[in-house]
């Protein structure tokens, strides 16, 4: 069956799969599949403050964990132990995700390649952002109404301003949780992880909500090497980059499986002036955090 009016905005993010594995577990397919090609310019430093100052420079309006994975990439680019013991870290959280009742994703296999396997017909775009003028001329021309939104930068007021709405499920109970790497200070500060599924406005996730859902805090069991303080960064990017798309999958799966005709969708307006909005936390910080989401040692 397919989800009518409705636009999955692909993209190679683990997001992007986590999606689709919900939308495929219901039998649900979008209307049209526009894959998001974020065409941006390689850097090659390899000192940690300079990767992180240019990097910055290039990807303003991304987030923090964006900025993350290509600092992770070009401080272990070439080597191979250090990156093999990443993927296997990788592959805990990942075996955890789909021993759970969380929507079973396949993380190691491209976008492109899941689309292909289950032969879901989609057009390709290049663009910097979601702001990029190509893409608001051809969204602009789309007959269908709603988008999920994967990825592509803060949406400015000319995209918005269009006849779609973008759908976008954010790892934090809305209008309490706002802002930057929400999941972590979701952890923090209610002991619980949090997700809102809202459509997107010109506010910092301030749109009107559909769907909110709460979740226990996971015990994930990674190997000993795997707990050790040189993995800090990879633990924090397995929970964002695996646990989160899960997360945000089962919000997705339980919207459709309420309402799959996005026509009949109710949202709610939020309170603006209500909640607190966060930034990126201190690196202190966000390691007690990413630690909440670890029981031990797995057998």
């Amino acid at each position: 069956m397919k989800i009518p009016n409705f636009i999955f905005l692909a993209s190679p993010h683990n997001v992007a799969k986590a999606y689709l594995a919900a939308m495929l577990e219901l039998d649900l397919i979008p209307e049209r599949i526009i894959f998001t090609d974020m065409v941006q310019k390689q850097e090659t430093g390899r000192n940690l403050s300079s990767v992180v100052g240019r990097i910055r420079n290039k990807v303003a309006g991304q987030s923090p964990l964006d900025i993350a994975r290509r600092v992770l990439e070009k401080m272990t680019k070439g080597s191979n132990s250090q990156n093999s013991n990443y993927d296997a870290l990788f592959e805990e959280v990942s075996r955890y995700i789909n021993e759970s009742t969380l929507p079973s994703v396949e993380f190691f296999k491209s976008t492109q390649e899941i689309l292909d396997e289950h032969h879901l017909p989609y057009e390709r775009i290049q663009v910097s952002s979601l702001n990029d003028p190509e893409f608001i001329a051809l969204i602009s021309n789309a007959p269908q109404t709603v988008a999920l939104y994967v990825e592509g930068g803060i949406l400015r007021k000319p995209v918005l301003s269009t006849h779609v709405r973008f759908l976008h499920i954010h790892p934090g109970i809305v209008p309490l949780v706002k802002g930057s790497t929400c999941m972590l200070w979701s952890a923090l500060v209610y002991q619980k992880v949090g997700m809102s599924c809202f459509y997107m406005n010109e506010g910092i996730d301030t749109g009107d909500v559909l769907l909110t859902r709460e979740y226990p805090l996971p015990e994930i069991l990674l190997s000993s090497r795997h707990l050790e303080p040189q993995y800090a960064e990879a633990r924090y990017l397995a929970l964002e980059d695996y646990l989160g798309a899960a997360y945000r999958a089962d919000v997705l799966r339980a919207l459709l499986k309420q309402q799959p005709d996005p026509a009949l969708w109710m949202p709610q307006p939020q309170d603006r002036s209500a909640g607190k909005l966060y930034f990126h936390p201190h690196t202190l910080l966000l390691n007690k955090a990413v630690d909440k989401f670890f029981a031990g040692v797995r057998s």
